[in-house]
Parts: C-alpha cells; sequence; structure tokens
C-alpha cells in the first residue's frame, strides 16, 4: 500500500506519529476548508480541536474523495450531520491520542485511506 496521508489539526500530529506501526506522511490542518484543493487520496483524523470553529461550508469544500475518521463523539456527531462519517476511533484521552487501541487505530486509518483512493478510481497498490 502507498503511504497514508492523514491530515490532522494542529498539534496533534506527534502524538498520531508515535502511535502509527505504519508509514504516514501526517499534515496539519487548521480547518477543512484548507483541504479544498487536495487531490491525492487522503484521510482527515476529525477530532474536538479541529472541530471547532468548523462551518457549514467548509463541509461542501471538503473534497469527496477525502475519507473522514472521527476521533469523539462530538466529531464523530458532526461528520454524521454532515453525512461525511466514514468511521470512528474513540482514542482520545485529555487532548492526545491514547496508546490503547493503537492497531484498531492503523486498521482505521488503512482503510478510509484504501477508500479514498477508490473513491479516485485508482487501482490499489498490492
Amino acid at each position: 500500500m502507498s503511504t497514508l496521508r492523514i491530515f490532522t489539526a494542529p498539534g496533534e500530529s506527534p502524538d498520531l506519529l508515535e502511535l502509527l506501526s505504519v508509514s504516514a506522511q501526517v499534515g496539519e490542518v487548521a480547518s477543512l476548508g484548507e483541504l479544498a484543493g487536495e487531490t491525492g487520496p487522503a484521510v482527515v483524523l476529525l477530532s474536538r480541536s479541529l472541530l471547532a470553529g468548523l462551518s457549514t461550508e467548509e463541509w461542501y469544500v471538503l473534497p469527496e474523495h477525502i475519507t473522514v475518521v472521527t476521533t469523539d463523539s462530538q466529531a464523530r456527531a458532526a461528520a454524521e450531520r454532515a453525512g461525511r462519517l466514514w468511521g470512528s476511533v474513540d482514542a482520545v484521552s485529555g487532548g492526545g491520542l491514547v496508546r490503547r487501541g493503537w492497531s484498531e487505530l492503523d486498521e482505521a486509518l488503512e482503510g478510509a485511506f484504501r477508500h479514498s483512493q477508490s473513491l479516485l478510481g485508482r487501482e490499489l497498490p498490492r
């Protein structure tokens, strides 16, 4: 599989990289609107931090192929309302990702990335 491309809220990427056992390119964005021009497969890990100040319009400019995985119930509810929830990994505690369930996090993010690739009509690497 090609390298996962994941976007998180500012300050969350070090914790995420520490938890992942797979190769990933992690970028930080302050809003979903920053992803409007993304053309490749990607996953946004939506947390309470990234949700703060999120406008309805940002959901409309988020490319359809970018899959949304949430980290908490508040983010999950927002993604469900927007019709963009792909999956959820409730792995946030006290503002930082916790070690519990890291393999599940890998699996969820890999699955979301493969879904993003398929939405772009790309053949999945083996």
